[in-house]
């Protein structure tokens, strides 16, 4: 099942995300479906532990995952 999710970004981001997709000729919508960048990506970032200091990781503990 998919669900919609609102999202707050800058305008700038998507400033560059429109003109990316125009540069494409494609929609806002399949602009990001690069599915090779996208998986090389989801590797780099999760294929191996994030080292974190311990204060680094007391602060992700305590933020407030609602700003």
């Amino acid at each position: 099942m998919k669900k919609k999710v609102g999202t707050v970004t800058d305008e700038g981001t998507v400033r560059l995300a429109k003109r990316h997709a125009a540069e494409k000729g494609v929609p806002l919508n399949d602009a990001g479906k690069e599915t090779g960048k996208r998986l090389k990506a989801f590797s780099r970032f999760c294929g191996s532990p994030m080292k974190l200091s311990s204060g680094q990781f007391k602060a992700v503990l305590n933020a407030s995952p609602w700003g």
